[in-house]
Order: C-alpha cells, then structure tokens, then sequence
C-alpha cells in the first residue's frame, strides 16, 4: 500500500461523516423553510425561506411563536432552540478549513479552522470522526423532533407538509 493510499484511507471516514452532517443539515434546513411556511400560514413563506440563512429563517419561526398562542409553541421554541444550537456546530465544521499536517499515522482526529467576523485570527477546533457522526445523529434527531411537534401543531395525524 502506498501512502497515498494510507491517507486516502484515513481520509474516507472523515469525509463519510462529513457528509452526514452536510447532508442531515440540508434536511433540517429545508424543514425550517417548511415550518415558516406553515406558522405563517402561506406556501409562499417557504419560497421566500428558501434563499435566507438558516438563522434568519430561524428567527422569523420565533418572532411569529412570540405573537401567537398555541399549547405547543414552548415545546416548538425549545425545538428551535436545539436545532440552532447544533447547525451553529454545523457550521463549525462545514465552513472550516480542514487540515491533516498534525497527524501521525494512528490518529483519529482532523483539525479545522473557522475565520470569524471581525476577528483577526482563525480558531482551530479538533474533531473526531465519532463527533461528525454523532453531529448528523443529533441533527436527524432534531429534524424528527420539529416534524412530530408540527404534526401535532396543525392537528394532522399524517404528513403536514404542504404538497
């Protein structure tokens, strides 16, 4: 085996995990665009999320929750909530520059580093291929979790997402 093929080797799984993150992200983000659509009580809601950030979509679904009344808008809020909390980690990893120079052969862990606004400086964040997985798991989890409570939100028993 070349080393070329040891790194490939060690690459894939990071990669693999990666891309469940991206991918599960995807999924939630679209299922935001879905849950502002529906709080606003129009399919347009959803062509207008579709082009906004995450946070900004996010923030709208809270500002419409603070002006309405409805037993489950706690629990949707709390579900937001998390959901904002893990795509902010998200980001972390997805908008990073991911480097490999610190490994030695045996290593487990890839570092990225993430520029932030207004700060001169990067700021690296070790990963493990367990946290990427463990990452897209809880993003899949959050994506269930706001699909149940909008279920139960509109009162429907089957898929309450608009055709």
């Amino acid at each position: 085996m070349s080393a070329g093929d040891d790194d490939e080797r060690r690459l894939v799984p990071f990669l693999e995990a990666l891309g469940a993150v991206t991918a599960t992200s995807g999924t939630l983000g679209y299922l935001l665009g879905e849950v502002y659509a529906t709080l606003i009580g129009s399919r347009m809601g959803a062509v207008v999320a579709s082009g906004q950030n995450f946070d900004t979509v996010l923030q709208a679904c809270r500002a419409i929750l603070d002006h309405t009344e409805h037993e489950l808008n706690g629990d949707l809020r709390a579900a937001l909530d998390r959901a904002k909390s893990l795509y902010e980690v998200r980001n972390e990893a997805v908008h990073g520059v991911w480097l490999d120079y610190e490994l030695d052969d045996d290593s487990h862990e890839r570092t990225s580093f993430r520029t932030r606004r207004w700060r001169p400086r990067v700021e690296p964040r070790r990963w493990t291929v367990e946290e990427l997985r463990r990452l897209a798991r809880d993003m899949e989890e959050s994506s269930e979790r706001i699909f149940e409570l909008m279920k139960r939100y509109v009162g429907e028993a089957d898929d309450w997402l608009p055709n």
